[in-house]
């Protein structure tokens, strides 16, 4: 025998307009809009508004090179799945995608309208300061004139001669990039200065069996203008020529590492670190008798050959603990010299090949000048 229990309406009406009050106001259960709050380690991470609960997701963008200047761009915004956050970011040029075999045909799409429209990190753009200063100019000329005419604008050059000549060397700084052969110091400039710069370019470099000096173009990073060198020596010879360390620019200095010479091996070659051990310890000597740099970095390439993931991704720790092990030696051969001279040190791990972590380095040199 069923027995129906009696409802009582004014206890089943009210849940029933609570719940449809919530529907339209956006907090019902199936709303979930993503709202991003920041980018950390290639994960990108935001939060959802469930009734009333607010929890952190991420999302995984280890195929994405996210371009640190376009952070702050998507942080706070609100997108409604997981895959509009990232066709935004390739839609706009604020991201390129590292291995288009693992994008989808959408994600492929999207890059493909930033490229054409050469907007974000596609913009072929001329130095930032140039534009801005010629415009700036061109729009205040009648105003220039007239403090030209009608104020002491030479006796205030000359008074402050000094000051405009030290804040013009202080934007200007030597970028020297130092290694043995084969470490990838022209695969680390070839990237830091050209974002367009392929994989198969790269795996096409050969190594220099010749000493030569090298002058790339200059690199330009908000106010900065980063002047990049690079000299390969050849064998045994750790000589460093006193005329690469600028006496009138700030210096700052790459020195990149390899566990090995070879593009497509992942064993360690003992030899090979054993020889740039002793050319580190003999320039870094070098360089602390003639001028100071404003940051030294060691620079651990080839981190591809050993992990199909990011450095800073959770799988490849161990890799990482093991990378940090083999060059123990190096790494407190700078640190131990670099605090004593009051030199900044930093060790980063990465891959030319992959961008993994090269972006960032300009942006070390930066924030290292401004504190």
């Amino acid at each position: 025998m069923i027995v129906l229990k009696k409802i009582n309406m004014n206890k089943a009406i009210l849940p029933l307009v609570i719940t449809l009050f919530l529907m339209q106001s956006g907090y019902a259960q199936y709303t979930k809009d993503i709202r991003v709050q920041e980018i950390k380690d290639n994960y990108i991470i935001y939060n959802t508004l469930e009734y009333r609960w607010l929890g952190n997701v991420s999302i995984n963008a280890s195929n994405l090179n996210i371009d640190i200047l376009y952070h702050d761009v998507i942080r706070r915004q609100s997108f409604k799945t997981e895959a509009d956050v990232i066709n935004y970011l390739l839609s706009n040029g604020y991201a390129t995608i590292i291995d288009t075999q693992k994008a989808s045909q959408k994600e492929i799409e999207a890059e493909n309208s930033a490229k054409n429209a050469e907007i974000g990190v596609w913009k072929k753009d001329e130095p930032k300061n140039k534009g801005g200063i010629l415009r700036w100019i061109k729009n205040n000329y009648k105003s220039i004139i007239t403090f030209i005419l009608g104020s002491g604008f030479i006796g205030f050059i000359y008074s402050n001669r000094k000051k405009i000549n030290q804040w013009y060397y202080e934007r200007k700084i030597n970028l020297l990039v130092l290694g043995e052969p084969s470490a990838g110091k022209t695969a680390l400039i070839k990237v830091i200065s050209d974002e367009h710069t392929t994989e198969q370019f790269i795996l096409s470099l050969s190594p220099t069996i010749a000493e030569k000096d090298f002058t790339g173009s200059k690199i330009y990073r908000g106010r900065y203008e980063f002047i990049p060198m690079m000299t390969d020596i050849s064998g045994g010879d750790y000589g460093l020529k006193a005329e690469m360390i600028s006496s009138d620019k700030n210096n700052a200095i790459i020195y990149v590492l390899s566990f090995t010479q070879k593009n497509n091996s992942s064993d360690f070659d003992d030899k090979y670190m054993n020889v740039q051990l002793g050319a580190l310890r003999a320039q870094f000597g070098q360089i602390i008798n003639l001028k100071k740099p404003l940051i030294f970095i060691l620079f651990i390439n080839k981190f591809d050959l050993l992990s199909k993931n990011q450095p800073e991704d959770t799988s490849s720790s161990e890799t990482k603990k093991k990378i940090m092990e083999a060059f123990n030696d190096h790494i407190n051969e700078v640190k131990i010299k670099g605090k004593q001279h009051n030199i900044a040190i930093e060790v980063i791990i990465g891959s030319c090949v992959k961008r993994w972590n090269t972006h960032g380095l300009l942006d070390k040199i930066t924030n290292n000048i401004k504190k």
